[in-house]
């Protein structure tokens, strides 16, 4: 009688043993587990939460919370890009040999 058995086979025996890390898991799966999202621990406020909620039609807190971090996101780009737009830097907008070429 053999005291350890089948269970106890040598690691380099196990199959996904020897597979490197991404041969472990099939990239859809990493997508799913390693997602860049963490857990916070936050105090909010109830009723700017429910505020923000029925403003966003968001079902969840997690919804809300994600869709008015992406709210205030999106108007900080918009705001950088009207002032780029204003002072015109970085842009070749004025320069009349672009314009030419520009569709009307």
């Amino acid at each position: 009688m053999r005291a350890c058995g089948p269970l106890f086979r040598q690691a380099s025996a196990v199959p996904w043993a020897r597979k490197p890390p991404n041969q472990i898991y099939p990239l859809r799966h990493l997508t799913d587990i390693l997602s860049p999202m963490s857990k916070r621990l936050v105090d909010i406020d109830d009723e700017l939460l429910e505020e923000a909620s029925a403003a966003l039609g968001a079902a969840t807190m997690k919804e809300a919370v994600n869709r008015s971090l992406e709210s205030v996101v999106l108007a900080a780009r918009r705001r950088r890009h009207g002032e780029r737009l204003e002072t015109m830097e970085g842009l070749d907008l004025d320069k009349p040999k672009v314009m030419a070429g520009a569709w009307r």
